[in-house]
């Protein structure tokens, strides 16, 4: 990979993901506000994440054809005007008192299906790419951390950007992500060098689909599938536990919420852009240390009384999922051919979607059944996997080099 090219795809991951998350502490309360229900909210994430699953594979295979390059700025593009019809959707609905039920669909067209069917191809195309250019399992490993570390990046500096809009009030936050994404589509346009497609499309097209239930790597998917569905009922929820535990009024919880939401961010940076690569752990031995963390820190929060504990336990979170999620990417890549790493690409981005849709789907009805049920639920299904992972995943580094 070039000196030029390898900053790039993660400024694609950190605008992408950054814009998203300037979002994360404004849509509970704003959801509130627009007359919207805790489940209403819940949905855009789920619809939006089985967006992904559906497009994922779909967008493995244009990467295979077409190369990272176009896919990436095709996403970008398409995620900011998904992002500035739903900014505008809300403006007219607080400007004209439109109804709840027509806010409701619209904001769902524009952040579940519009968003989900372009920002699936992102993850795809950068991680292709990035399984493409390394060799040895030390590189792969280093390089899927730094894509963590520039999607943590992201998650710290979109809820604290958020916060901070917010005290504008919250309608401040929803018009920026779509100006820096479409700021990110032109920069990867201009300084991005990536390889071409991975073959020739009449050679791609005579290639067997690698499949999910492959016993090569379908004991990672189900890993990185279980990650996810903890992972993403957490900032709806938290939102909600932050504003009902605290007593705050919606601006005062968009603002509390960024903060929680930045304790996660910055030790997901630490863990994935630091620690990582300075351990050197094997894929198995990631899992085997952040996925009890993460389960700790479910369980704590749970009971959290105060906001010094929801930033203590969202931390610790971010740590142990700052460890896990490059250790589940990192181990399927190495088990793959290099022909095979688009189509990976896209299981893995389908298998991060169907996680998705189970987060917020259980985490919200459990929340509303009681505040702390949603991540207890999450804790015990994070023990089961701890389980799984020591059992059918082994520990011992591989340190095999993959021909490209």
């Amino acid at each position: 990979m070039s000196t030029r090219a390898r900053w790039v795809p993660y400024v694609a991951v950190v605008g992408m993901f950054g814009g998203q998350q300037i979002l994360a502490p404004v849509i509970p309360p704003l959801g509130r506000s627009l007359g919207l229900s805790e489940i209403q909210v819940g949905l855009f994430i789920t619809v939006s994440s089985t967006v992904i699953l559906l497009a994922s594979p779909l967008w493995g295979r244009a990467v295979s054809r077409f190369g990272p390059k176009p896919v990436i700025v095709a996403s970008l593009l398409g995620v900011a005007a998904a992002l500035l019809g739903f900014a505008i959707v809300t403006q007219v609905a607080v400007a004209t008192g439109m109804s709840p039920a027509v806010t409701f669909w619209l904001l769902l067209l524009c952040r579940g299906v519009g968003f989900g069917l372009t920002a699936a191809a992102v993850p795809v195309a950068v991680q292709s790419h990035l399984a493409a250019s390394t060799g040895t399992e030390a590189e792969r490993v280093r390089s899927l951390g730094m894509y963590g570390a520039a999607y943590g990046l992201g998650a710290v500096v979109g809820p604290m950007l958020g916060g901070l809009l917010a005290t504008w009030g919250l309608m401040a936050p929803l018009f920026v992500p779509p100006v820096l994404i479409l700021l990110i589509a032109v920069v990867v346009w201009v300084r991005f060098q990536s390889a071409g497609p991975s073959a020739p499309p009449e050679a791609a097209a005579e290639r067997k689909a690698l499949s999910p239930f492959d016993p090569r790597i379908s004991p990672y998917l189900l890993t990185g599938m279980v990650l996810f569905v903890a992972l993403t009922s957490l900032p709806v929820t938290v939102g909600f536990l932050v504003q009902d535990r605290l007593g705050l009024t919606p601006e005062q919880a968009a603002q509390q919420t960024g903060v929680a939401l930045l304790g996660y961010g910055v030790a997901s940076l630490i863990a994935q852009g630091v620690l990582v690569r300075r351990l050197g752990w094997s894929p198995a031995t990631l899992l085997r240390v952040g996925i009890p963390a993460s389960m700790v820190a479910l369980a704590g929060l749970a009971f959290a009384p105060n906001l010094a504990t929801i930033v203590l336990a969202t931390t610790l979170f971010g740590l142990g999922h700052g460890l896990a999620l490059p250790g589940y990417m990192a181990g399927a890549t190495l088990r793959v051919e290099q022909h095979e790493q688009g189509g990976l690409a896209g299981l893995i981005g389908a298998t991060n979607g169907a996680g998705s849709i189970g987060g917020p789907l259980f985490g919200t009805p459990l929340y509303a059944f009681a505040p702390g049920a949603p991540f207890l639920a999450s804790a015990a299904l994070l023990g089961a996997l701890a389980l799984f992972v020591r059992w059918k995943l082994p520990a011992k580094k591989a340190n095999q080099v993959w021909q490209r």
